[in-house]
């Protein structure tokens, strides 16, 4: 596998996991914009408290054109929970019947995960499977890490196509998974709990597409030998490919090439 680029985009089954409201909005205000610009309908639960203001209003002092979007019916914000309903197999079929209807390309639904709950989501994901035939149907799943401990790698492997911070992306391509970037101490167990999702299944070898990881720190090395060592005393081998020079010096200064089932390809 060569993945070439990380394809950064929101489409897809993703995984918004926030510490901070800024945070939280930075992620949501991509999401929006890309959804806009895909000409994509999109239907996004109110902001938890404490949030300042509405979806629509914070949006708009992002720099979204939130009020034309919502006065078109391209942009719905509902309560959190009349959101979450919308995962019932046939309200949304309907929903996104309707999107198509009306001339939308598909429909992007943004909800809320409980954390004493993290595996509500894969029921979540199934809803979304069986309406998805129709078009295109992507959700973003925002989850608060401050309101309590949940299991990260629950959360992550319910989301195939990934999970986007402000700091970190990730997206499974082929035999592998791509990352961009940076991961130091704050984001290291969200790294973690990546890699780990990424070893399961029937493989022996695993790419790590590192060509866009600008950064990456000693909790997060530690957090990469720890999170495949299960996966390498097995017979595993991890191949980190294109490392840019910073992360390369720190690979290498740790002794993480060092290790038996660990290789850096490229420069």
């Amino acid at each position: 596998m060569r993945s070439g680029r990380l394809r950064t985009g929101w489409d897809g089954h993703l995984l918004l996991p926030y510490a901070s409201q800024a945070e939280q909005l930075l992620g949501l205000t991509a999401w929006a914009q890309d959804g806009l610009d895909q000409r994509e309908r999109l239907v996004c639960a109110e902001l938890p408290a404490p949030a300042p203001a509405g979806v629509v209003p914070v949006l708009a002092r992002c720099g979204v054109a939130a009020a034309d979007a919502a006065a078109s019916g391209a942009l719905q914000a509902l309560p959190r929970q009349e959101a979450a309903a919308l995962t019932v197999p046939g309200r949304l079929r309907a929903h996104l019947e309707r999107a198509l209807a009306a001339g939308f390309r598909g429909l992007r639904l943004c909800l809320d995960i409980p954390p004493a709950v993290p595996d509500a989501c894969a029921a979540v994901a199934g809803a979304v499977e069986q309406a998805g035939g129709l078009g295109r149907l992507s959700l973003l799943c925002r989850h608060d890490r401050r309101a309590g401990r949940a299991d990260l790698e629950t959360l992550v492997a319910a989301h195939p196509d990934g999970l986007r911070t402000a700091m970190l992306t990730t997206r499974p391509v082929g035999d592998g998974l791509a990352l961009a970037g940076e991961v130091d101490i704050s984001n290291a167990d969200l790294f973690a709990a990546a890699l780990v999702n990424a070893t399961q299944g029937p493989r022996s070898l695993l790419w790590l597409d590192v060509s866009d990881l600008r950064f990456m720190d000693v909790a997060g090395c530690r957090e990469l030998v720890a999170a495949t060592r299960g996966f390498r005393n097995n017979g595993g081998a991890v191949l980190l490919v294109d490392p840019l020079p910073p992360v390369a010096h720190v690979l290498r200064l740790l002794g993480v090439d060092r290790l038996a089932g660990v290789e850096i390809l490229g420069r």
